[in-house]
């Protein structure tokens, strides 16, 4: 889509189907200043600057993306996008190569910490990890030995990590993960969850031209309601310590 006619699609569609799903959130009873808001452009995406922040690419990927979204849900703040990471050819007669495509989601995380944890998965984008290791993370097992044989956990302080990856906590992550087809991996660093996740389609961009316009729409809602849900799937309100 040109830029203009996304902006009209989110003026005239996207807008309201977030409208929509909002509506239909089910708040805390025990919450009545509970606020849940979200916006939506078409054209943005998140920062280069702090998807580099997470140490999962390197500062030689280009990064591009598009279908911006702010929010808050409850105490957490989010946003995420769909995002497109290059490497440059190193031969001249080479082609740039595709490094990621999909969706990165940030939230303010429910503890705070000042190290870096790294979830990967074990068969996933099947590198080694260079830019988490440049950060000074190493190699840990938890006690759940299931998620170790699934995840590879990385992490710049061993004491810290455990208490971010409580066990209710990498059960909620598993769960996730299983939802999502093992489609997924997480970064913990600067107060903050990313969780990089992989497509293969644009997600939140409609082809509203044909006799599946309404099966379309339903997916697009889904799409949008896949990452509003992650906030209340992991547990993301629950404040453990105060942010300093």
């Amino acid at each position: 889509m040109n830029h203009k006619f996304k902006q009209l699609y989110a003026d005239l569609l996207i807008s309201k189907l977030i409208d929509a799903l909002f509506r239909s959130y089910k708040k805390p009873e025990d919450d009545g200043e509970f606020t849940y808001r979200a916006t939506y452009s078409p054209n943005e995406h998140i920062e280069k600057s702090e998807i580099y922040q997470s140490n999962y690419f390197g500062d030689n990927h280009r990064i591009d993306g598009e279908d911006y979204i702010e929010g808050q849900l409850g105490l957490t703040t989010f946003r995420f996008s769909e995002i497109y990471v290059t490497a440059s050819a190193t031969r001249a007669e080479d082609t740039d190569s595709t490094v990621f495509k999909g969706v990165v989601f940030i939230a303010d995380f429910n503890k705070a910490f000042e190290g870096s944890t790294f979830i990967f998965r074990r068969k996933f984008l099947n590198n080694t990890h260079p830019y988490a290791k440049s950060a000074g993370a190493f190699q840990i097992e938890l006690t759940n030995h299931n998620f170790n044989k699934e995840f590879l956990v990385m992490t710049t302080d061993d004491v810290e990590d455990r208490y971010i990856l409580s066990p209710n906590f990498v059960n909620k992550i598993q769960k996730y993960s299983d939802r999502v087809n093992g489609k997924a991996e997480f970064v913990f660093t600067d107060n903050k969850m990313f969780i990089f996740r992989e497509t293969k389609k644009d997600q939140f961009s409609g082809k509203l031209y044909n006799s599946d316009d309404e099966a379309r729409l339903r997916q697009i809602y889904d799409d949008f309601l896949e990452y509003f849900s992650i906030v209340d799937e992991l547990t993301l309100n629950r404040r453990i310590w105060s942010k300093i």
